[in-house]
């Protein structure tokens, strides 16, 4: 059978329309799922920092001191996600990402022991004792805006994409174990009784704010003109001061301790895209 070599052209040309699925001008939200892998994340041994009292003043008890084999790691987490995908040119793209934030789990190992003359005095802290871990739960915030390059043309079915970017982290809801916070307030009430003559104390607790940079690559499926898949994968070196304050009666400062956490996340994505 013979077929005319317009209709052939034409039919061509339609197919080819339907497969250009992301092209220069388009825009495409993909929302779905987002699983954050902190398995190496690690931080430096924990430093405390004494209010200024009797003890401090007169060298009884160090000011300032570190505490050898502590560490702090960041729990894994799953949370929905949703990106903005706009295209400037038929390989150029940016894409904002935000969604729930996740909700993660810190794990602590190692004792903190107050060192000095009446060191041995101070009730130490043991980060991993039965019934402490996890320390503490906090909510990640994670704005982020990623510049991308599509290869292949924009009629591929398969089309792979790598990019790079900068994400701006913050934390929120930081809720602290109720049986560590019990020991923080027995190490603090310790130190706030010399000064007040109470041991009555209060915990706050709080994470440093970031910019981050963020890179990522993925692969995006084309079903039709409409609807595509994505599959990526996406590394946030990300770095933050953990900050936990013992203060008593007076609101006044008995001690600070700190940790620096590095948390290499690999977040991978999996999601459903609709072009408008």
């Amino acid at each position: 059978m013979r077929v005319n070599p317009c209709i052939a052209a034409l039919s061509l040309s339609l197919v080819s329309s339907m497969a250009a699925a992301q092209k220069a001008g388009d825009t495409v939200v993909n929302v779905g799922g987002l699983y954050i892998n902190n398995q190496n994340s690690s931080s430096k041994p924990l430093h405390t920092d004494l209010g200024v009292s009797l003890l401090t003043q007169t060298t009884l008890l160090p000011q300032h001191f570190d505490s050898p084999g502590t560490n702090l790691k960041v729990g894994n987490a799953v949370t929905p996600l949703l990106t903005v995908t706009h295209f400037f040119t038929d390989h150029i793209a940016v894409t904002s990402v935000a969604g729930l934030p996740p909700r993660f789990d810190i794990y602590g190992s190692g004792t903190v022991t107050t060192p000095g003359v009446l060191g041995a005095a101070v009730p130490p802290v043991v980060l991993d004792k039965s019934g402490n871990n996890p320390l503490a739960s906090v909510l990640q915030w994670s704005p982020t805006m990623i510049f991308q390059y599509y290869f292949r043309e924009p009629n591929a079915t398969f089309r792979p994409y790598l990019g790079a970017g900068v994400s701006y982290n913050f934390f929120t809801h930081v809720k602290l174990n109720d049986n560590f916070t019990r020991d923080l307030k027995n190490t603090g009430g310790y130190l706030a009784f010399i000064s007040t003559g109470s041991n009555a104390t209060t915990v706050q607790a709080k994470a440093t704010a970031s910019f981050r940079p963020v890179i990522n690559g993925g692969l995006n499926i084309a079903f039709d003109d409409k609807w595509s898949g994505n599959i990526g994968v996406t590394y946030l070196p990300l770095k933050t001061d953990s900050i936990i304050t013992v203060k008593d009666k007076n609101g006044d400062t008995v001690l600070t301790s700190t940790a620096r956490l590095n948390i290499p996340a690999i977040a991978t994505n999996v999601t459903i895209g609709y072009k408008f």
